[in-house]
């Protein structure tokens, strides 16, 4: 059976800053909480109603017309509704998640790394995701949470 082992921050690691990555990590899941809220609220809210004719077709067509998507008909709306909410939910886990982590395993230098390279590359996707098919709000988020996750990783780095 496999044992948990925790690596603390020593002298040299304390020094270049492993134990102050942590507030940067709390700072960038506050970020991914918030984006996964407004996601969730912008559910609640619904989406605009159509204003023009080509509009209220598209709506129409998104609603109504079912495609069969690996032998489950859905249609074009529910799809896109299912991935979004699937996108907020994993955010708010991965928020929730590294707030535990922090909470936990505050002192274990590995924990910390591990946290930064996982909030870093997870960042990194969602803001090119973002970039490419999102308006500004997601793109501003994920910047900012990549940012703040970044700063947190380089401090947990020892000195070179």
């Amino acid at each position: 059976m496999a044992t948990l082992v925790t690596i603390p921050i020593g002298d040299m690691e304390r020094a270049t800053g492993v134990n102050r990555a942590s507030g940067w990590y709390k700072a960038a899941s506050y970020v991914v909480l918030l984006t996964a809220g407004m996601h969730l609220l912008a559910h609640l809210v619904g989406p605009p109603a159509p204003v023009s004719e080509e509009q209220r077709v598209l709506d129409r067509l998104l609603r109504n017309l079912a495609l069969n998507v690996g032998g489950v008909e859905r249609t074009m709306y529910a799809i896109i509704t299912g991935y979004s909410l699937f996108f907020a939910f994993a955010q708010a886990i991965q928020g929730a998640f590294v707030l535990m982590l922090l909470r936990y395993r505050p002192d274990d230098a590995v924990v910390l790394r591990c946290i930064g390279w996982i909030g870093v590359l997870s960042l990194l996707g969602n803001l090119v995701i973002s970039i490419a098919y999102f308006p500004i709000p997601p793109i501003a988020l994920s910047g900012l949470g990549l940012i703040l996750f970044a700063v947190g990783l380089r401090r947990s780095m020892p000195a070179a």
